[in-house]
């Protein structure tokens, strides 16, 4: 998949992460996007013109995934 080929968003903008420091890592929180199981796909955006870099799982600085979960009430 590149850019060029990526399928379209389909919903709103959930966060503005605003200025991130170069070589740092940002923090998204999507709790109240993920309300059961199933598949999530996430459009990262950058609106600025100084770009975005991200790694994939295959790259120097694999992104993580952290899940929090609840027990059942």
């Amino acid at each position: 998949m590149t850019w060029a080929t990526r399928a379209p968003a389909t919903g709103p903008a959930v966060s503005d992460m605003g200025a991130a420091a170069a070589g740092g890592w940002v923090e998204v929180d999507v709790t109240t996007l993920v309300k059961r199981t199933g598949t999530f796909g996430f459009v990262l955006r950058p609106t600025s013109s100084d770009g975005l870099d991200v790694s994939s799982n295959q790259g120097a600085h694999p992104p993580h995934l952290v899940v929090d979960t609840l027990p059942a009430p």
